[in-house]
C-alpha cells in the first residue's frame, strides 16, 4: 500500500507570542507566512516551509 506525500504538519501551540520565536531560532528561519487573525477566525498561526515545500504550522486557539 502506498501513501500520499506528506504536505504538511500541524502544531497547537499555547502561545505564539512566545513560541514563534523559539521556533525562529530553532529552524534559523523566518516563517514563510505569519497570520494573525483577530477577527473571530479559528486563531492565529506560522507556518514555515523545508527545502521540498513540507509546510511545518503552529497555530494558537483563539
Amino acid at each position: 500500500m502506498t501513501f500520499p506525500a506528506l504536505a504538511h504538519v500541524a502544531v497547537t501551540v499555547r502561545d505564539l507570542a512566545v513560541s514563534g520565536p523559539w521556533y525562529r531560532t530553532l529552524f534559523g528561519a523566518d516563517p514563510v507566512l505569519d497570520e494573525d487573525t483577530d477577527a473571530g477566525f479559528h486563531g492565529s498561526g506560522l507556518s514555515f516551509r523545508d527545502p521540498d515545500g513540507i509546510a511545518l504550522e503552529f497555530f494558537a486557539a483563539n
